[in-house]
Protein backbone atom coordinates (compact mmCIF):
# COMPACT_ATOMS: atom_id res chain seq x y z
CA UNK A 1 0.00 0.00 0.00
CA UNK A 2 1.29 3.58 -1.20
CA UNK A 3 -1.22 5.66 0.28
CA UNK A 4 -2.97 6.24 3.77
CA UNK A 5 -6.71 4.04 4.09
CA UNK A 6 -9.72 5.99 2.71
CA UNK A 7 -12.63 3.90 5.00
CA UNK A 8 -15.97 4.35 3.23
CA UNK A 9 -18.98 5.94 5.27
CA UNK A 10 -20.71 2.79 5.90
CA UNK A 11 -17.11 1.41 7.12
CA UNK A 12 -17.70 -1.92 4.75
CA UNK A 13 -15.04 -0.83 2.42
CA UNK A 14 -11.20 0.55 2.09
CA UNK A 15 -9.64 2.20 -0.70
CA UNK A 16 -5.90 3.21 -0.84
CA UNK A 17 -3.54 3.56 -3.89
CA UNK A 18 -1.01 0.65 -4.82
CA UNK A 19 2.21 1.99 -7.04
CA UNK A 20 3.94 -0.48 -9.28
CA UNK A 21 7.63 0.74 -9.80
CA UNK A 22 8.29 -3.01 -10.98
CA UNK A 23 6.34 -1.29 -14.12
CA UNK A 24 7.86 0.76 -17.36
CA UNK A 25 6.24 2.93 -17.15
CA UNK A 26 5.24 3.12 -13.36
CA UNK A 27 1.63 2.55 -12.44
CA UNK A 28 -0.70 3.64 -9.82
CA UNK A 29 -3.69 1.51 -9.07
CA UNK A 30 -6.74 2.99 -6.99
CA UNK A 31 -8.08 -0.31 -5.15
CA UNK A 32 -10.86 -1.20 -2.93
CA UNK A 33 -11.35 -4.18 -0.73
CA UNK A 34 -13.29 -5.19 2.29
CA UNK A 35 -12.33 -4.30 5.75
CA UNK A 36 -11.70 -8.01 6.17
CA UNK A 37 -9.56 -8.26 2.92
CA UNK A 38 -11.46 -9.95 1.17
CA UNK A 39 -12.84 -8.72 -2.61
CA UNK A 40 -9.93 -6.76 -3.52
CA UNK A 41 -10.32 -4.95 -6.86
CA UNK A 42 -9.10 -2.04 -9.17
CA UNK A 43 -11.10 0.38 -9.69
CA UNK A 44 -8.39 2.77 -11.88
CA UNK A 45 -5.37 2.69 -13.14
CA UNK A 46 -2.71 5.56 -13.89
CA UNK A 47 0.49 5.67 -15.54
CA UNK A 48 3.28 8.07 -14.15
CA UNK A 49 3.81 11.25 -14.30
CA UNK A 50 0.11 10.52 -14.29
CA UNK A 51 0.16 9.66 -10.82
CA UNK A 52 -2.40 9.80 -7.95
CA UNK A 53 -1.49 11.93 -5.25
CA UNK A 54 -3.70 11.44 -1.67
CA UNK A 55 -5.28 9.23 -0.03
CA UNK A 56 -8.86 8.41 -0.90
CA UNK A 57 -12.08 9.89 0.01
CA UNK A 58 -15.22 8.22 0.11
CA UNK A 59 -18.05 10.19 -0.48
CA UNK A 60 -21.05 10.56 2.42
CA UNK A 61 -23.13 8.16 -0.11
CA UNK A 62 -19.70 5.87 -0.63
CA UNK A 63 -20.87 5.65 -4.28
CA UNK A 64 -17.53 8.13 -5.53
CA UNK A 65 -14.30 8.50 -4.46
CA UNK A 66 -12.11 11.71 -4.90
CA UNK A 67 -8.57 11.33 -5.52
CA UNK A 68 -5.93 13.91 -6.14
CA UNK A 69 -4.00 13.21 -9.41
CA UNK A 70 -1.39 14.66 -11.09
CA UNK A 71 -1.02 15.63 -14.51
CA UNK A 72 2.35 15.16 -16.43
CA UNK A 73 3.92 15.97 -12.91
CA UNK A 74 3.35 19.86 -13.70
CA UNK A 75 -0.98 20.09 -12.85
CA UNK A 76 -2.77 18.49 -10.02
CA UNK A 77 -6.04 17.95 -9.99
CA UNK A 78 -9.33 16.54 -8.27
CA UNK A 79 -10.79 13.40 -9.75
CA UNK A 80 -13.73 11.13 -9.22
CA UNK A 81 -14.14 7.37 -9.64
CA UNK A 82 -17.90 5.96 -9.19
CA UNK A 83 -17.07 3.03 -6.59
CA UNK A 84 -18.75 0.59 -9.08
CA UNK A 85 -16.54 1.50 -11.72
CA UNK A 86 -16.23 3.75 -14.91
CA UNK A 87 -14.78 6.69 -16.15
CA UNK A 88 -12.53 9.27 -14.48
CA UNK A 89 -14.02 12.63 -14.19
CA UNK A 90 -11.39 15.63 -13.67
CA UNK A 91 -13.80 17.52 -10.81
CA UNK A 92 -11.77 20.30 -10.01
CA UNK A 93 -11.30 23.06 -12.60
CA UNK A 94 -8.59 23.93 -14.56
CA UNK A 95 -8.43 27.79 -13.18
CA UNK A 96 -7.65 26.38 -9.49
CA UNK A 97 -3.79 26.16 -10.82
CA UNK A 98 -2.56 23.75 -8.28
CA UNK A 99 0.35 22.08 -8.06
CA UNK A 100 -0.24 19.93 -5.47
CA UNK A 101 -2.66 18.40 -3.24
CA UNK A 102 -1.64 16.69 -0.68
CA UNK A 103 -5.20 15.57 1.14
CA UNK A 104 -8.99 15.82 0.27
CA UNK A 105 -11.99 15.27 2.58
CA UNK A 106 -15.76 15.53 1.44
CA UNK A 107 -18.38 17.53 3.11
CA UNK A 108 -20.59 15.83 5.41
CA UNK A 109 -23.66 16.46 3.09
CA UNK A 110 -21.48 15.54 -0.33
CA UNK A 111 -21.84 19.28 -1.66
CA UNK A 112 -18.31 19.42 -2.14
CA UNK A 113 -14.73 18.82 -0.70
CA UNK A 114 -11.71 20.43 1.09
CA UNK A 115 -8.41 19.83 -0.10
CA UNK A 116 -5.28 20.79 0.72
CA UNK A 117 -3.58 22.26 -2.04
CA UNK A 118 0.07 24.35 -2.82
CA UNK A 119 -0.72 26.75 -6.29
CA UNK A 120 2.02 27.91 -7.80
CA UNK A 121 2.53 31.39 -6.17
CA UNK A 122 2.55 30.24 -2.71
CA UNK A 123 4.93 27.84 -0.77
CA UNK A 124 2.38 26.47 1.92
CA UNK A 125 -0.26 24.16 1.12
CA UNK A 126 -3.46 26.58 1.89
CA UNK A 127 -7.40 24.39 2.08
CA UNK A 128 -9.63 25.46 -0.93
CA UNK A 129 -13.29 24.18 -1.25
CA UNK A 130 -14.39 22.38 -4.56
CA UNK A 131 -18.40 22.47 -5.21
CA UNK A 132 -19.48 19.25 -6.30
CA UNK A 133 -20.42 18.40 -9.21
CA UNK A 134 -19.66 21.76 -10.59
CA UNK A 135 -15.65 21.91 -9.41
CA UNK A 136 -15.71 25.44 -8.93
CA UNK A 137 -12.89 25.75 -6.64
CA UNK A 138 -12.08 28.88 -4.26
CA UNK A 139 -9.43 29.26 -1.92
CA UNK A 140 -10.60 29.25 2.51
CA UNK A 141 -7.53 30.43 3.92
CA UNK A 142 -4.76 32.47 3.07
CA UNK A 143 -2.41 32.79 5.67
CA UNK A 144 1.32 31.77 6.32
CA UNK A 145 0.24 28.05 8.22
CA UNK A 146 1.13 25.04 6.14
CA UNK A 147 -1.92 22.61 6.18
CA UNK A 148 -1.13 18.53 6.17
CA UNK A 149 -4.25 17.25 6.21
CA UNK A 150 -8.31 17.73 6.49
CA UNK A 151 -10.69 15.47 8.43
CA UNK A 152 -14.22 16.87 7.90
CA UNK A 153 -16.96 16.10 10.39
CA UNK A 154 -19.87 14.11 9.40
CA UNK A 155 -21.68 17.01 9.78
CA UNK A 156 -19.18 19.38 8.09
CA UNK A 157 -19.40 21.90 11.63
CA UNK A 158 -15.80 22.87 13.24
Amino acid sequence: MDSSIGVSSDAKQLAFVRNDLSRTPEESYLVIAHTDGSGERNVALRKFQDSFLSRPAWSPDSKTIALAATHSWEHASVVIFPVEGGAEKVLSLPDANWRSISDLGWLGDGSGLIAVAQDEILNSAQLSQITYPSGQARRITNNLNDYVGISPTADSRP
